[in-house]
């Protein structure tokens, strides 16, 4: 789910994965690339504006949506811990032994 929110709204895959800083920065990032790509090119610098600004444009993107997938699957990892640690302790106390 994270990955296909950063498919569409640039930044949002993090924040829904709960990271909204690095949200943030990747949003900021894809749009200064693409300014930068805009920028150069209404000054007649066409070849510099697509290598620069559209290059670190598609980098930021893809690297943004990779990001959103792994952000989200490590937190996903924390709260299974998580889980299992409290059903642990349920299952220990039902059965009689003390937990600390």
């Amino acid at each position: 789910m994270a990955r296909m929110w950063s498919t569409f709204i640039p930044g949002s895959g993090q924040m829904y994965a709960g990271y909204t800083g690095k949200g943030l920065l990747n949003a900021f990032s894809q749009a200064a690339s693409l300014g930068t790509a805009v920028i150069l090119g209404m000054n007649a610098f066409y070849i510099a504006g697509t290598i620069v600004g559209l290059g670190a444009f598609q980098s930021f993107y893809f690297g943004g949506i990779e990001q959103a997938g792994e952000l989200a699957g490590k937190r996903n990892m924390r709260e299974k811990a998580a889980r299992e640690a409290d059903l642990t302790r349920l299952i220990l106390h039902l059965a009689g032994y003390a937990t600390t």
